[in-house]
């Protein structure tokens, strides 16, 4: 559709690059489980290079998006940095002499799956008390959700009702503006959370 849009063939471009979530091999090009997306051992890469018939370069979505940050955007300029990309997941990205280092297993830094209470809440990716568990999004938002509920969050109520569709960043944001103290710490303890794992 890209290709269409653009009034491009395969040949006038030189190959793609991915950058995806979850755990993958760059090498292979396949992608592990990823507990957002329900994808097990997807063989991603040569399935676009077959569809395309141009090479394609898989990496993390996050690993890419800490390299850019070095190369391009906020962490400029930086030999050691250690991205992390709260979301849908909590993502985790590390430069270590301006190179993304992956580790042995392609998952160095996904910070999003160190674990807080073995006994804690279950996990997309099926552990319990990982990061996630506790301070992704979805989670944010499902207790925020709860708050307004009870009647406890008058002004999320009425910005975005209590549809979890409707619960996005700027409207918990706004919330908080406007004075829902109940809203404002589920995110500070969400951030907590964040900080204390990457503190550690």
């Amino acid at each position: 559709a890209l290709l269409k849009k653009n009034e491009l063939k395969p040949k006038d471009i030189a190959g793609i690059g991915i950058g995806s979530p979850g755990p993958l091999n760059p090498d292979t090009g396949v992608i592990g489980n990823t507990p957002n997306l329900g994808w097990n051992n997807f063989p991603l890469r040569d399935k676009m290079k077959k569809a395309i018939g141009v090479p394609v370069a898989l990496g993390n979505d996050v690993d890419m998006g800490t390299f850019g940050e070095v190369n391009f955007g906020a962490a400029k300029g930086g030999r050691h940095v250690l991205g992390v990309f709260p979301g849908t997941g909590i993502g985790g990205g590390l430069v270590i002499d301006g190179t993304v280092h992956l580790g042995a297993s392609g998952a160095a830094a996904e910070v999003g799956h160190v674990c807080l209470d073995p006994n804690g809440p279950r996990c997309g990716c099926g552990n319990r008390g990982c990061l996630e568990a506790y301070a992704s999004r979805p989670v944010i938002v499902g207790r925020a959700a709860a708050i307004a509920l009870r009647g406890d969050a008058p002004a999320l109520t009425k910005d975005a009702g209590t549809d979890l569709k409707n619960l996005r960043s700027k409207a918990l944001a706004r919330s908080i503006e406007a004075g829902d103290k109940l809203v404002e710490e589920v995110v500070r303890d969400a951030a907590s959370k964040i900080g204390l794992v990457i503190g550690g």
